[in-house]
C-alpha cells in the first residue's frame, strides 16, 4: 500500500531539508546547461510538494504528475496546484515511455524525479537506466528510495541480494558481515553508490552523447532511512560545466551524512537559532544551557542544516 495515506510528505523535517537541497542544485544545474522551464515530472501524490518547488524556482509550466492507485489518482486530480499539471494514471516504467513519444514533451529537457517509498530491485533499476539513456539532452534524473536494512533479505544473505540487483556495479561484498550490515548509515551509503555507479555504467555502455555526471547522493531519516541520488545528462558542449559545478565542495547535492535533525518545537528551534550560525556543532553543554538536551548526531545535523529546517504553525483548530 502506499504511504500516501498515512504520512503527508510535505511536514517530514528532514524530508523538507532533502527536498530543498535537491531543487537547489537543480537551479544551479539549470543555469550550468543553459535550461529554461524545464518540463517537470514526479510522483506528486495528492500533496504536489516538489511541484511547488518546481514551478517556483525552476519556473516549470509543463508538469506531470504519475499515480498508480485509482482513488488516490482520483485525490491527485483535484489537488492538483496548477491547471498546467497533468496528472497520469498508471506505473512509472508505463507512462514515461510514452511521455517521452508525445509531441509536448519529447523535446525538451525533463527533470525526473521518481520519489518512491519501496526499496530498489532490478525493475527500478532498470527502469533508470533506461531512462539516462533515452531522457532529452541536458535532462536530470533523480529518484528517493527506502534504505531499510530488512527489505533487502536478512543480514547473512544481504551481500547476496545486492549482487543481484546490481550485478558489476556492486562488490562482491559490500558488507565484511552481518553486524555491518545492519548498520543504517552503511546501509544508505551502499545503496546510494551502487545505484549511482550502475546507472553510469549502463548510460556510458550505450554511447550517449554527452555522457552521465553523478549530480545527487543524499541520506536522511524521518523514521526509516531514505537515499536520494541523481543524474544530470548534459550535452557534450555542456558536459565540462557540469563537471565542474557538481565537484565544487559547497556542491551541498553530494553529502556523505545523513541529513538527521530531530523533530523540535517552535520554542526549541528559536533558542537553537539564536545560537546560529557556528563554525562548528553546537555542543551538548550549550544546548543544555538552553534548557534541553539533543542527541550528539542530531545536534551536529541541525547545525549543518538550520537554515533549511521548516518551521511548520497549526492555523486553525
Amino acid at each position: 500500500m502506499s504511504s500516501t495515506s498515512q504520512i503527508n510528505f510535505s511536514v517530514r523535517q528532514n524530508k523538507s531539508i532533502e527536498r530543498q537541497i535537491v531543487f537547489e542544485g537543480l537551479v544551479e544545474l539549470s543555469a550550468a546547461m543553459g535550461i529554461e522551464r524545464p518540463i517537470y515530472v514526479g510522483l506528486g501524490s495528492i500533496w504536489f510538494a516538489d511541484f511547488q518547488l518546481a514551478h517556483r524556482l525552476l519556473k516549470a509550466r509543463r508538469m506531470v504528475s504519475i499515480e498508480q492507485d485509482e482513488i488516490i489518482f482520483q485525490r491527485a486530480k483535484f489537488n492538483r496546484p496548477w491547471r498546467t499539471v497533468d496528472v497520469r494514471n498508471g506505473w512509472s516504467n508505463a507512462v514515461l515511455p510514452d511521455l517521452l513519444n508525445e509531441q509536448m514533451y519529447g523535446n525538451a529537457p525533463w527533470v525526473v524525479w521518481l520519489d518512491i517509498d519501496r526499496a530498489i530491485d532490478e525493475d527500478h533499476l532498470e527502469e533508470l537506466q533506461q531512462l539516462a539513456v533515452d531522457l532529452p539532452e541536458n535532462s536530470v534524473l533523480l529518484t528517493t528510495f527506502t534504505a531499510v536494512d530488512t527489505t533487502y533479505g536478512q543480514p547473512a544473505d544481504r551481500n547476496a541480494r545486492l549482487k543481484d540487483i546490481f550485478g558489476e556495479a556492486i562488490e562482491d561484498r559490500p558488507f565484511a558481515s552481518a553486524k555491518e550490515a545492519r548498520e543504517q548509515t552503511r546501509m544508505m551509503s551502499v545503496l546510494s553508490q551502487a545505484t549511482l555507479d550502475a546507472v553510469v555504467s549502463h548510460t556510458l555502455k550505450s554511447g550517449r552523447k554527452g555522457g552521465v555526471v553523478p549530480c545527487a547522493r543524499l541520506m536522511y531519516k524521518d523514521g526509516m532511512p531514505m537515499v536520494t541520488v541523481g543524474w544530470a545528462l548534459p550535452t557534450q558542449t555542456n558536459l565540462a560545466a557540469v563537471r565542474r559545478l557538481v565537484a565544487r565542495p559547497s556542491w551541498s547535492a553530494m553529502d556523505d551524512d545523513p541529513i538527521i535533525t530531530p523533530p523540535l518545537t517552535h520554542k526549541e528551534i528559536l533558542a537553537l537559532q539564536a545560537r546560529m550560525p557556528s563554525s562548528r556543532p553546537l555542543s551538548e553543554a550549550s544546548v543544555r544551557r538552553l534548557g534541553f538536551a539533543l542527541p550528539d548526531d542530531a545536534r551536529t545535523s541541525y547545525s549543518k542544516h538550520y537554515l533549511r529546517y521548516p518551521v511548520y504553525s497549526q492555523l486553525a483548530r
